[in-house]
């Protein structure tokens, strides 16, 4: 599947989520709700997310901003967006990482095509430990109520 154009109509809000301890992964929830869509010869993607919805971003470490930053321009903060709710089961994960992650993140301007390519390697390979079966892990666990990706037309 190929990714061919972005409607995204505005940057969302983020608060920061107060962390239990120093050493703990920061959180974020939405502001305000949120969508985007994403055009592909397969079809539009409609990605819908209320406020109150939990992101960390990018997960992983600070070290990894050269190859996918934490903050971006639009269409890469919608790609990651995208990309979180589909692991929460709206879309096979391989679909995910090709759309979200190979493409998205390289239209976005805000990875080379390389640092998409190691970064779609990372998330194919990590990934692949994570089963939709499994129970979300904190704070994630009530974001199903808050998200969904619909696959609108084909």
């Amino acid at each position: 599947m190929k990714l061919i154009f972005f409607d995204i109509p505005k940057r969302a809000e983020l608060d920061k989520i107060k962390k239990p301890h120093w050493w703990s992964t920061q959180y974020w929830t939405l502001r305000d709700d949120y969508s985007a869509r994403f055009i592909t010869d397969g079809g539009t993607y409609h990605l819908r997310l209320k406020a109150g919805w939990v992101t960390d971003k990018r997960s992983g470490s600070r070290l990894l901003d050269w190859c996918a930053p934490k903050d971006g321009n639009n269409v890469y903060q919608a790609c990651v967006f995208a990309h979180d709710t589909s692991y929460s089961g709206w879309l096979d994960k391989s679909t995910a990482d090709e759309l979200f992650v190979h493409q998205g993140f390289a239209y976005s301007a805000e990875c080379g095509t390389r640092q998409a390519q190691l970064s779609y390697d990372a998330v194919s390979l990590f990934g692949s430990a994570y089963n939709l079966e499994d129970e979300m892990p904190a704070p994630y666990t009530e974001n199903r109520n808050f998200e969904s990706l619909k696959l609108l037309d084909k």
